[in-house]
C-alpha cells in the first residue's frame, strides 16, 4: 500500500492528540511517524515529526534536543522554509528555559533566513522577538537597529499595527539610554498613528502601551 500516505496520516494523528492534550498517545503516534519515514528514508517526513516532537516536550530540553535534530535535518535538505520557522519554536523554548542568548542567536539566524526567503511576516515577527531579547539584556544599540528596521519593514507593508509596535520598542530604547524627551515625542507619533488608522483591537492595545 502507500507507505508515505499512512505515515502522513499517523504524523497528522499525532499533532492532533497532542493539540488536544493527549501527550502519551500523541507521543506514540509521532515516534511510529517517525520509524516509517526513517524506513521510506523521507529526511523530510522525519523533520516534520521531530518538530511536532518537540511541540510536545516544549517546556524542557529534550524540546531542545527534538528541535536541534529537526534542525540538522532541515540543513542537509535544504529546506530553508522548514529551518526557519524550527529555529523560532527553538528561541522561544530557549528563552522559555531563561537561555537567553542561545535564544537570540536561533532569531538572528531565523532573521537572516527570513531575509533571504523575503518573508516579510516573518521578518517582522524576528525582528519584534529580538527587540525583546535586546532590552531583557539592556543591549540598546541592537533595539534601536532591530526597531529601526522592524519599523521600515512595516511602512513597506502598510502595516499600521507593526509600525505602532516598532515606534513603543523604540520609546522604550529612547527612555532607558536617558532619552526622556525623545521617548515622549516617538509615543505622540504612535498614538496619532493608532487614532489615525482603523480602530482594531491591536491598535486599541498599543495606543494602550503609549499612555
Amino acid at each position: 500500500g502507500n507507505r508515505l500516505g499512512v505515515a502522513e496520516c499517523i504524523l497528522n494523528q499525532g499533532v492532533l492528540l497532542t493539540h488536544q492534550g493527549d501527550t502519551k498517545k500523541g507521543a506514540k503516534k509521532l515516534k511510529l511517524a517517525l520509524d516509517m519515514f526513517k524506513e521510506l528514508l523521507d529526511k523530510r517526513g522525519q523533520a516534520r515529526v521531530l518538530l511536532a516532537m518537540g511541540h510536545g516536550c516544549f517546556n524542557s530540553e529534550k524540546g531542545v534536543n527534538l528541535y536541534e535534530q529537526c534542525l540538522t535535518i532541515c540543513r542537509e535538505t535544504g529546506d530553508l522554509v522548514q529551518e526557519a520557522q524550527c529555529l523560532e519554536h527553538l528561541g522561544s523554548l530557549q528563552s522559555y528555559l531563561c537561555n537567553t542568548q542561545a535564544s537570540v542567536r536561533s532569531w538572528v539566524d531565523s532573521l537572516n533566513l527570513r531575509r533571504e526567503l523575503g518573508h516579510a511576516n516573518g521578518l517582522k515577527k524576528c525582528l519584534e522577538q529580538l527587540c525583546i531579547l535586546y532590552l531583557s539584556l539592556e543591549d540598546y544599540a541592537r533595539v534601536s537597529d532591530s526597531a529601526e528596521e522592524l519599523l521600515e519593514v512595516a511602512r513597506q507593508q502598510q502595516d499600521p499595527e507593526g509600525e505602532a509596535h516598532a515606534l513603543i520598542l523604540s520609546a522604550k530604547c529612547q527612555r532607558n539610554l536617558g532619552g526622556a524627551h525623545r521617548a515622549i515625542e516617538t509615543l505622540q507619533i504612535c498614538l496619532k498613528l493608532c487614532k489615525t488608522h482603523s480602530r482594531s483591537e491591536q491598535l486599541l492595545v498599543r495606543e494602550a502601551e503609549c499612555h
